[in-house]
């Protein structure tokens, strides 16, 4: 971590004053060129505004040396035996776990000896450690590296700031589900009725043929839900707000391990307060849990190959399973962390063995995870991959003959947080960018900062993320482009750069004015994030879910029509029209209500007398 001393026998440092004032003309240029974007008569001349910004950002910010918990020349790990021997019964567990379940999917044995084999490699590999590594004290956890420095802030008032926060983003993420979303949407719907089969008894699968297939993990947690509070879709709905504070505290942890307190806060505000994670967290979509396993994936990866601690590379690959049983935008994942780890390879060449057998470790341990998904997979490759094989953008690009295709998306996805967003009600007040134009001007010159310091790893890390998550929009079809669905991977990602500005200016304010005045430059932090903050809560609520088209996305009329027919006598004949039928809503909502089709050449009139109330709708 950075490990500064600063002297106090003058008021300020010119240099580092000039670098300070540089990083502030930068970053208000950003956002300057960011709130007047659509006034500007080319796009080349916002282009090179932003990179102007960014450049002088990114030259005039003070770079961080990251510590690396590995010895220079790594021999052996302490409680390598013990992990050895642990690591072996989970093997044996998981290969009968596998041989089990290739049988019968819904084995109880199965199933048990596989989670037991998940137990057994964490305990195994808990406390193996590099010999020359101390082991984490238990105030590291919380907060994560936390370290002395005249940078950082007292741990009661960030402990605090951070439960306040928390509470936030649980406020924004539960408060009257009947305003946003107004109604069940038909792909909702199917979750809440996949989770009642759950509670119902039907076998366990690791991936369903709902919705065009997807990972039934999270119908799973909703049928948890439903044996608690009952099927209900508040519940529904406060399961996806559940997993979306969870994101928040997670990508807490993960700033907190790169940068210093109030940067880590900021950050982690302005993701509490994203429009863009607000909506997915009231809407009841298995895409939720995406930014969660990557955040999860990407801090304990990091850890890992940056400490040598074994039990990192198991939780990250228990994470990386984790991300396969989420949303199928998490497949193109790989790509970022086979990145991330031949980049490693290069940073560890004196340790290269070392680094292939804790990746080695990494990959063993996704592989135990998936074992269920994967038997499915395996046996069942027509399901899993229905809807890549629909969705991915070869169909198009044979259609026309050329890579046209292609660079639209990478126009499209490139361009969503600046200028135009996803399209889709359902998913974004239609058009509006995908983030405030605060975090999007920062976010910008915040990926030229890291591209300027590539070689230090918690900036690569940045662009093995991208690699990880942007090709799930560019390889899908152009239909609906961009999708805010398909990149929601994308989303922590902008907070992270957005935070490593944030320290970069916090850094150089304490250091050019050697300590002095830091209630003000963090009384600038606080004015930004109040402001993006707003910004995008206000548009939220406001503009996004007031907006008639995307109230009608929710099926406004289908769920009304529940509503209705659960208040109704249960002795009245209920003729529907054929419009309504099966729609998911009324099934949910209605609790699988008994009704005719209606056929007005049968049944108006009614061909004869009729002694229970009817009822046409």
């Amino acid at each position: 971590m950075d490990q500064e001393v600063l002297p106090d026998k003058v008021m300020f440092d010119r240099r580092g004053l000039l670098a300070w004032a540089l990083l502030l003309a930068a970053g208000s240029l950003a956002i300057w060129t960011q709130l007047r974007i659509n006034t500007f008569p080319a796009a080349t001349t916002t282009g090179l505004l932003f990179l102007a910004a960014g450049l002088i950002f990114a030259f005039a910010a003070p770079g961080i040396q990251e510590k690396m918990g590995w010895p220079t020349r790594l021999r052996r790990w302490e409680g390598a035996r013990p992990a050895q021997i642990g690591g072996g019964l989970a093997l044996l567990l998981a290969l009968v776990a596998t041989y089990l379940l290739w049988d019968d999917l819904s084995s109880r044995w199965g199933l048990l000896l596989w989670l037991a084999a998940v137990v057994a490699l964490l305990v195994s590999f808990w406390s193996a450690r590099p010999v020359a590594a101390q082991e984490d004290p238990v105030w590291r956890w919380f907060p994560p590296a936390s370290y002395p420095s005249r940078f950082d802030i007292s741990r009661n008032l960030e402990i605090l700031i951070l439960v306040l926060i928390i509470a936030g983003a649980l406020a924004l993420r539960v408060w009257d589900f009947s305003l946003f979303p107004n109604g069940l949407q038909s792909d909702e719907g199917n979750n809440g009725i996949d989770a009642l089969k759950w509670i119902s008894g039907a076998p366990y699968t690791p991936y369903s043929e709902s919705n065009e297939g997807q990972a039934s993990l999270f119908t799973y947690l909703i049928a948890l839900g439903f044996s608690f509070f009952g099927p209900t879709l508040e519940v529904m709905r406060s399961v996806s707000a559940l997993v979306g504070v969870a994101t928040v505290i997670a990508f807490y942890f993960l700033v907190r391990d790169h940068y210093t307190a109030p940067a880590a806060l900021a950050g982690t505000a302005l993701l509490a307060f994203s429009r863009w994670h607000i909506t997915f967290s009231r809407i009841i979509y298995e895409l939720i849990l995406t930014p969660l396993a990557l955040v999860l994936l990407f801090y304990f990866l990091h850890k890992a190959l940056r400490d040598g601690r074994l039990r990192d590379f198991v939780l990250a690959g228990l994470a990386l399973a984790f991300g396969f049983n989420t949303y199928t935008g998490f497949r193109t994942a790989p790509i970022g962390v086979g990145l991330l780890l031949l980049y490693w390879l290069i940073v560890r060449r004196k340790e290269v063995a070392a680094v292939i057998g804790g990746s080695f470790l990494f990959v063993g341990s996704a592989l135990i995870g998936l074992i269920p998904l994967a038997v499915y997979a395996i046996q069942r490759p027509n399901v899993v991959f229905l809807r890549t094989s629909r969705l991915n953008i070869l169909g198009e690009i044979d259609a026309v003959g050329s890579l046209q295709p292609l660079w639209t998306n990478l126009r499209n996805y490139l361009l969503m947080y600046n200028l135009r967003g996803d399209p889709v009600t359902i998913n974004n007040l239609p058009g509006a960018p995908a983030v405030a134009a605060i975090v999007g001007g920062l976010g910008l010159i915040g990926l030229v900062y890291a591209l300027r310091h590539i070689n230090q790893p918690r900036f690569f890390l940045a662009i093995a993320w991208i690699a990880a998550t942007l090709p799930a929009g560019i390889l899908s079809v152009t239909l609906e482009s961009p999708s805010s669905r398909r990149v929601i991977g994308m989303l922590p990602l902008v907070f992270l750069l957005v935070t490593a500005v944030i320290d970069a200016f916090w850094r150089s304010s304490v250091r050019a004015w050697h300590g002095r005045a830091r209630w003000l430059w963090g009384g600038v932090i606080v004015g930004l994030v109040a402001s993006a903050g707003y910004a995008d809560v206000d548009m939220f609520f406001t503009r996004q879910a007031t907006a008639e088209s995307v109230q009608m996305a929710f099926s406004p009329v289908e769920s009304s029509i529940a509503r209705y027919m659960t208040g109704l006598d249960k002795e009245a004949v209920l003729y529907v029209n054929q419009g309504f039928r099966n729609h998911s809503a009324i099934q949910f909502i209605a609790h699988n209500p008994e009704y005719r089709v209606l056929d007005t050449s049968l049944h108006l009139p009614l061909p004869e007398p009729q002694d229970k109330p009817v009822i046409y709708i």
